[in-house]
């Protein structure tokens, strides 16, 4: 099982996030103290829901709205300036940290 830590900008946990590499699932356990103005999209709308734990197609869909997609045109461009043989969603994660245009949040590996 790993595990990755979802932060705001300021370094604040938001969540955490796991992911069972054998089973390939995903899993998000919101923080309950979330700084509501500064929560990534699917986060806000999962606790304004009263919902704290996302599944692992909740958790999916966050996090490949964060990386690369595998049917980017340039894919094998951008998998060789990684330093990737194959595209690997939870390596991605890892090099790029999640980050994303919509919100300060980056992802760290345990």
């Amino acid at each position: 099982m790993e595990k990755f830590y979802i932060k705001d900008k300021n370094k604040n946990l938001c969540g955490i996030l796991f992911y069972d590499k054998e089973n390939k699932k995903w899993s998000i356990d919101i923080e309950k103290n979330i700084d509501m103005a500064i929560c990534p999209a699917l986060l806000y709308c999962a606790v304004k829901e009263n919902k704290y734990h996302l599944d692992n197609e909740l958790s999916k869909m966050w996090i490949e709205n964060r990386v690369v997609p595998e049917d980017r045109q340039n894919i094998n461009d951008i998998l060789n300036i990684a330093g990737l043989a194959y595209y690997d969603i939870c390596d991605i994660l890892k090099i790029t940290q999640g980050k994303c245009c919509m919100d300060d949040c980056t992802v760290e590996c345990e």
